[in-house]
């Protein structure tokens, strides 16, 4: 009888044993495991209404040598709705639309102007809507958490409701508050628009009239917030490092040091841009790595609501990824960061070489070229490293793009893939 009750208990400890290990090799499991990037859905070139227009490079006869090389492009900015739902494309390749006299003295009737227009999409791929762009120029554009449409312009932004109407009230008082910016703070008459926010704040990038910046400084490192009542505040960022604004919070997420900096220095990097075809370097910039940067989340208010230190050396994680995308190609445009609601960090990281390829319609008479060996790296809020949530991606062109990745709310990344006749829309969902 006691043998048979000593049996049974090391079964039932055998059990528990297993189950334990198990459980922990599958949490083990789990947390390595990385979900595989998978393509929503794709769009055609075309010349239909309801298709991406994009004119690619072509073989020219020898009748068309010395003649001026037609327009080249397509698709050259890209977001995504906050809840994932909707997608929104860029198409600055077409669209007519004519003018009356109410809308623009100086163009009569019968006289058409060349428009860009904004495609919108579904999850699915199938087309929602086009917004036809009069007023401002979708070459950089967000939505708002109502779906309303910001779209960059030389008075500072104009917006567009969800169905595609110009709503000219609301762009006429945010042009005010900027022109009243411009006298207040004297800047250059030159804005550019980058976010709005949950609480209704739009963000633009600006600099101070030369005769206003003390000697030895930039003036190109202040960020202009207007709020909803019309207010402005004129906000100091590090623009040598990737900043970005927390549209979930209305915060900005800047660097916090002084140039030049030397903490945490690990060496001098190079990334090189190589041309596959032609089998040389086009061009290389140099940038220095540290082990961390000190960071800062500034309010729409100006006021600094916590510091970190970002853990921007992610060797340990990811052996050949280097934080060198802002010195190498995003000069000092400070929209690199991103956030989802939780208020985890996103940005950009590069590969040593990144590569240009010539991406040919079946024919090789056409093509275009894309610039490959990007990575979109996630962290807490804190900076600290959490995953590689996409890599080896071409996020970059030979003709001028903006940002070619989005990330929502619940933190699923997209990003867009150019092809010779389509361009693909990919997601790493949320882990």
């Amino acid at each position: 009888m006691r043998q048979n009750i000593r049996t049974l208990r090391n079964w039932r400890l055998l059990s528990v044993l297993s189950i334990t290990t198990l459980a922990v090799l599958l949490l083990g499991w789990l947390s390595s495991a990385q979900v595989r990037d998978q393509e929503l859905f794709k769009v055609r070139y075309g010349d239909q209404p309801q298709l991406l227009q994009m004119v690619l490079l072509r073989a020219r006869d020898n009748g068309e040598e010395g003649e001026e090389n037609p327009p080249y492009g397509g698709v050259s900015n890209f977001c995504v709705s906050w809840d994932g739902r909707l997608f929104y494309f860029a198409d600055l390749m077409r669209g007519d639309l004519k003018l009356d006299d109410e809308e623009d003295s100086s163009v009569s009737k019968t006289e058409k102007r060349q428009v860009p227009w904004v495609q919108v999409y579904d999850r699915s791929g199938r087309w929602v809507r086009t917004v036809e762009i009069p007023k401002g120029y979708p070459s950089y554009f967000r939505v708002d958490s109502q779906g309303r449409l910001y779209v960059c312009a030389d008075d500072g932004v104009e917006v567009y409701e969800p169905d595609g109407r110009h709503n000219k009230t609301l762009s006429e008082r945010l042009q005010s508050a900027v022109r009243a910016a411009r006298a207040q703070y004297n800047l250059e008459n030159s804005v550019a628009f980058l976010e709005v926010d949950a609480q209704g704040h739009v963000y633009f990038w600006v600099s101070l009239k030369r005769e206003m910046v003390p000697e030895g400084e930039s003036n190109m490192e202040q960020l202009l917030a207007l709020t909803p009542t019309g207010g402005t505040r004129l906000i100091p960022i590090e623009s040598f490092s990737p900043n970005g604004i927390d549209r979930y919070r209305g915060e900005i997420i800047t660097a916090n040091y002084q140039r030049p900096f030397t903490e945490g220095f690990i060496r001098k990097h190079e990334t090189i841009l190589y041309d596959q075809e032609e089998q040389e370097v086009i061009d290389s910039a140099t940038c220095s790595l540290h082990t961390s940067l000190p960071y800062k989340v500034v309010d729409s208010s100006g006021e600094v609501a916590r510091t970190f230190s970002w853990q921007v050396d992610i060797s340990h994680h990811a052996s050949n990824l280097f934080d060198a995308y802002t010195m190498a190609f995003c000069g000092c445009l400070p929209h690199s960061v991103m956030t989802d609601a939780q208020g985890h960090l996103y940005r950009l990281y590069l590969r040593p070489r990144v590569e240009r390829e010539t991406l040919s319609t079946n024919s090789g008479l056409e093509w275009l070229r894309v610039d490959r060996g990007f990575a979109i790296v996630e962290f807490d809020s804190q900076g600290r490293f959490l995953r590689v949530r996409a890599r080896d991606l071409a996020l970059e062109t030979d003709f001028s793009t903006a940002r070619l990745w989005d990330v929502d709310r619940e933190g699923n990344v997209y990003w867009v893939e150019f092809q010779p006749d389509h361009l693909r829309v990919m997601m790493a969902p949320r882990q």
